[in-house]
């Protein structure tokens, strides 16, 4: 039996939906959403937020639901963003290994060579796979383990 989650590893933010009903959103998809709401575009400079508040299909839902529609819209943005990176890189594995290496006491040589061998195994590789798989399921609500 797995031990109950920290507040914080089961975190939701409470927020108002298109509907205007409050609604639980993954804790991850709510800061991507954030983040993507408060970058900058490179067409005027002004936030992808605003350019989502100001479009026809935002619009739609007039002013009073504009900003919270819009924020739907990043959601479903960041939400698609967290879910293509449920494929880890090999250079995101490595990475992960190195780190694990170094802090096991490795020298960055040491660290590197079997940071490598961890990468191109078969069987390793299945097991990172899983693991980070079920990371990026979890930062989107969609694994058990997340409630």
């Amino acid at each position: 039996m797995m031990p109950p989650l920290t507040d914080k590893a089961a975190s939701f933010a409470r927020t108002e939906t298109e509907e205007g009903t409050v609604g639980d959103v993954p804790e991850m998809v709510e800061r991507v959403a954030r983040a993507i709401w408060d970058a900058e575009n490179s067409v005027d400079g002004d936030t992808i937020g605003t350019m989502i508040h100001a479009s026809d299909v935002v619009q739609v839902h007039g002013d009073d639901k504009g900003i919270p529609a819009a924020m739907e819209v990043c959601r479903t943005i960041a939400r698609a963003a967290i879910a293509a990176m449920r494929e880890p890189t090999d250079e995101m594995r490595y990475a992960g290994w190195f780190n694990r290496l170094k802090f096991r006491g490795e020298t960055d040589e040491a660290a590197a060579r079997m940071a490598i061998e961890k990468v191109r195994d078969h069987r390793q590789s299945w097991e990172d796979l899983s693991s980070y798989r079920t990371s990026i399921d979890a930062a989107l609500g969609n694994a058990e383990v997340a409630r």
